[in-house]
């Protein structure tokens, strides 16, 4: 939740994609999906199609390189898609 002036609009949304996109693309790709399903009317979230994708996003190889990147005080290398998230 930003606001700038317009000449510092295109710049600070390039900033946000590229921190956005330094992450698992696995999670980019779930956290999309969920905020898209949930933006749904209320009665049409499919909860345990979202509760798969989490579990998939926490088995991940990418979520234990997160933890050692974090605590090795580094970039974690993110590099799995495990698969094709349903849109």
């Amino acid at each position: 939740n930003h606001v700038v002036p317009a000449a510092e609009l295109w710049a600070l949304a390039t900033d946000m994609a590229e921190h956005i996109a330094a992450n698992a693309p696995l999670s980019v790709r779930g956290t999309k999906l969920t905020v898209d399903r949930t933006a749904a009317p209320w009665a049409q979230v499919e909860h345990a199609d979202l509760e798969a994708l989490r579990a998939r996003c926490y088995a991940s190889e990418d979520l234990v390189e997160g933890k050692r990147a974090f605590a090795e005080r580094r970039q974690p290398r993110a590099r799995a898609f495990f698969g094709t998230i349903p849109s």
